[in-house]
């Protein structure tokens, strides 16, 4: 769901080193100089006024924001637009979380299931322990268990580190859903890690 209760397009504030700072809903389509954000939940729980912040929208296509702060009204602010910063900072978006799950080989000389232990999740891949050695350009697919309904994701190697049974790659060919959910998982995780006493 990337619209909140009064039809706000959810978003996150993020500071420089990508952690979030806010939860909002961006209160129109950021065309112009100045937007609106309403803030839902105060993660960090410091003020914004004057911050520079990068926007992070959830609706499909958006491009994310690098903006400054001007005001804050209650539980709104205004933003002023510095730059656009493209789709991949929403991509590299990376939280640190362990779970065990299967991998299935697309391409390569191995059949079966191996398993493997996650390090971190990004929208855009991967990153996990495996026993056994992977080849780089390899194609598997993961298994994801923690979004609302566990998905089986294709899933490309960019790099190993055998001496460290480490592997970590991008998913490739995902559908719109598919996306959708790893990247409502990945902002899940990152605000349940930084709130105490959520979910």
């Amino acid at each position: 769901m990337k619209k909140d209760a009064q039809g706000g397009n959810l978003c996150f504030l993020m500071d420089a080193q990508g952690r979030t700072l806010a939860q909002g809903a961006l209160m129109e389509a950021p065309s112009g100089r100045y937007l609106q954000v309403r803030i839902l939940e105060d993660i960090a729980g410091e003020p914004l006024h004057r911050r520079e912040v990068q926007l992070v929208s959830m609706a499909d296509g958006a491009e994310s924001i690098l903006a400054r702060v001007t005001e804050e009204r209650g539980s709104r602010i205004v933003l002023e637009k510095l730059q656009n910063l493209g789709h991949e900072l929403r991509q590299n978006v990376r939280v640190p979380i362990v779970f065990s799950t299967p991998i299935y080989p697309l391409s390569g000389d191995w059949r079966g299931r191996r398993w493997v232990q996650s390090v971190d999740l990004s929208c855009g891949g991967i990153a996990f322990l495996i026993e056994e050695e992977l080849a780089v350009g390899e194609r598997l697919e993961v298994v994801i268990p923690i979004t609302d309904q566990p998905l089986v994701l294709p899933f490309e190697v960019l790099r190993t580190r055998p001496h460290r049974n480490f592997c970590a790659g991008q998913f490739v060919d995902l559908c719109h859903d598919q996306e959708a959910l790893v990247r409502k998982a990945v902002f899940g995780i990152q605000i349940d890690q930084r709130v105490p006493g959520s979910r």
